[in-house]
């Protein structure tokens, strides 16, 4: 368990207008509400002096957002050198024209290989994702297939108790329609992989991605969760009218 210090949660979440093109960088990104929640997550990547926010919300988008006002504050990630950024480019570039996950909150050990094809743990499963799940997946696409970025397994069903059973009954549909599937088989499905990872906990994470400590665990997610959420509702309410 690792409790990041203060100053170091807001030196290090940086607010999208605050910040200029010329350094180039890879980072996971925030969009917070109109109360200034973190309420969706994606990649953001800073290339050639334009900044690109790759993320899903029931779409794959890759947006310039270089002069954008849009309230994304992002962190910085050291996953990846920056002489490997024109590939993440071109691999976002890929997986836009390529992937087409559906919506749910399904977690599997899962990516897309280099040639943009979906890959799972359990064969025959179809993509699904939601927007924190789509970052893992990319984030381990890029090139640590055989390395856990986060442990999944850390989070279960309770995960959901907050999500509209609409969203859990479409995936059950779903799956029930898939001829490999038998009952015991969607049962251990359900069991294993139904459960829900919030944006800031995905945002949070970049503060442990370090290849030597990964997978990032959720007991050194949990406790800077209420910190980092009050730091960016701060940083939100200081911006000028």
């Amino acid at each position: 368990m690792s409790t990041l210090k203060i100053n170091k949660i807001e030196e290090e979440l940086l607010r999208l207008q605050d910040y200029n093109s010329e350094e180039e960088f890879f980072g996971i990104a925030v969009e917070l509400n109109g109360l200034g929640r973190a309420n969706h997550s994606g990649l953001i990547l800073c290339y050639e002096n334009k900044i690109f926010f790759f993320h899903y919300d029931g779409e794959v988008k890759l947006e310039d957002i270089t002069s954008s006002n849009r309230d994304i504050y992002f962190k910085k990630i050291e996953l990846f050198p920056e002489y490997y950024f024109p590939y993440i480019r071109a691999h976002f570039d890929l997986l836009l024209e390529k992937i087409n996950p559906e919506y749910g909150f399904v977690f599997t050990d899962s990516f897309y290989d280099n040639e943009g094809n979906y890959v799972s743990d359990i064969k025959n499963l179809p993509d699904f994702c939601t927007c924190v799940g789509f970052c893992i997946n990319i984030i381990r696409s890029l090139f640590l297939k055989n390395v856990k970025y986060i442990e999944i397994n850390d989070w279960d069903s309770k995960s959901l108790k907050d999500i509209d059973s609409w969203f859990i009954e479409r995936v059950n549909k779903f799956i029930a329609k898939i001829p490999e599937f038998d009952t015991e088989k969607i049962d251990l499905i359900k069991n294993s992989t139904y459960k829900r990872i919030i944006p800031i906990e995905i945002l949070i994470s970049g503060f442990f991605a370090n290849k030597k400590n990964l997978p990032i665990r959720k007991n050194n997610i949990d406790p800077n969760i209420v910190e980092t959420m009050e730091i960016l509702k701060q940083k939100w309410l200081s911006i000028p009218d």
